[in-house]
């Protein structure tokens, strides 16, 4: 049987997930010098060093475009005695009633551990875009966590839209030097600077589109996705609306488009970020990298290619993870990775 390509990702260097996605690619380049001498007419180039990227596509299976929802959010709410349950593998806790689960940041949040205050030097911060909290890690937790008070932001639907691009990215920089080129046979060591997100929705145009309005007011507001239609893997970011153009032939219906970035509220630490849920259907691999973006964390990355005996193995940073999604078509995520280090050829 002939060996079939695979593109594997890990946050340990042991535990590798396969990408379910149909295309991907490595690139290689280097940078030059020109180093041309007198007593010729032809142009000379030393190659200096390297460096790689990877990009590829990420399929969220099983699930149709149109089963995905957008939201917005509505006018502050009054909550008291919000449960709260442990993510094990993030040592947040969230609220169990996720229609809930959208903070005011305007309003004081009041976290309560077994029916006592919690002191705010030992909370490290609060998510109020998933109504999640995370204790520092001085502190015990004795009992049940709750918000014993706080307000909510209850959603609504967006309609007419047709599709939509959500776009995370991250900026990266070279900060290789003469100790590390030297030791790494001479490639590119990156990290990661400013991280931004986007939106974008396209779908029929309406009298009662408040697109338009949010362009027209400046206005800062909160923009669910749930690619899943359940709510089990949930992105949603704080956003105003920059450009909005709408377009129709005679007879036709009326389209627009509106386009979204991040706006970034004072004293929120997280202003965008996803919630999965203990048994989201989202895979493994996109969940990793979607997680490392937000952390800023490196990727150890495995590429095989078809009908070979050897895999490409580097770290990856997270440059860009987009997710795609329309009501005839399959919610599909697409990355773009930046090799940080030296990229090996290992048998297998």
């Amino acid at each position: 049987m002939a060996n079939v390509k695979t593109v594997e990702f890990s946050r340990d260097n042991i535990t590798y997930y396969g990408l379910p996605g149909s295309a991907a690619d490595i690139n290689r380049e280097s940078s030059d010098t020109d180093d041309s001498i007198f007593g010729t007419a032809f142009a000379s180039s030393q190659p200096t060093s390297i460096s790689w990227s990877t990009s590829a596509n990420g399929y969220f299976k099983g699930f149709p475009g149109y089963k995905a929802t957008l939201k917005r959010a509505g006018l502050p709410t009054p909550l008291t005695d919000g449960e709260m349950s442990l993510d094990d593998n993030t040592g947040i806790y969230y609220l169990n009633n996720r229609a809930q689960s959208i903070l005011n940041k305007d309003s004081p949040v009041e976290i309560s551990d077994n029916g006592v205050v919690v002191n705010e030097e030992d909370i490290e911060y609060i998510d109020y875009l998933q109504g999640g909290v995370k204790f520092v890690n001085t502190y015990n937790v004795n009992g049940p966590v709750t918000i014993s008070s706080a307000e909510y932001l209850p959603t609504r639907n967006v309609c007419f839209v047709q599709n939509f691009t959500l776009s995370q990215t991250s900026d990266t920089e070279d900060i290789s030097d003469f100790c590390t080129l030297h030791n790494n046979g001479g490639y590119s060591i990156f990290a990661y600077q400013q991280q931004s997100a986007e939106l974008s929705l396209d779908g029929f145009y309406t009298d009662y589109s408040e697109f338009v309005q949010d362009l027209d007011n400046r206005s800062e507001v909160i923009i669910e996705i749930s690619p899943d239609g359940e709510g089990k893997s949930v992105a949603r970011g704080y956003f105003r609306a920059t450009s909005h153009s709408q377009s129709g032939d005679a007879g036709s219906s009326e389209t627009e488009n509106v386009q979204y970035k991040l706006s970034i509220p004072e004293g929120v630490p997280k202003p965008f970020s996803w919630y999965h849920a203990p048994d989201s259907a989202i895979p493994q691999a996109v969940k990793l990298l979607l997680d490392l973006w937000a952390e800023r964390s490196p990727a150890h990355m495995r590429y095989r290619p078809e009908n070979s005996n050897f895999i490409h193995y580097g770290k990856v940073l997270v440059e860009d993870c987009s997710l795609e999604g329309a009501v005839d078509g399959i919610n599909e995520f697409s990355f773009s990775l930046k090799g940080s280090g030296c990229l090996e050829k290992i048998p297998v």
